[in-house]
């Protein structure tokens, strides 16, 4: 998974509930194991589907 380090409040991504020490498990369905991984799940993509770990639990979040 891809660690999240920092969120800007206001963002796109702060609005959607991402927050600093996330890990995102997957992006569009796609397993991350690299910010390699991420990019290319999100290369040209509107739509951004986020499997998301927060402690023990974990959620999904979509950005628009």
């Amino acid at each position: 998974g891809i660690l999240v380090s920092a969120v800007e409040p206001g963002s796109h991504a702060w609005r959607a509930s991402l927050r600093e020490d996330d890990i995102i498990r997957s992006a569009n369905r796609v397993d991350l194991h690299s910010l390699d991984d991420f990019k290319r799940a999100v290369k040209d993509q509107r739509k951004l589907l986020l499997n998301v770990q927060r402690g023990d639990g974990a959620m999904f979040i979509l950005l628009q």
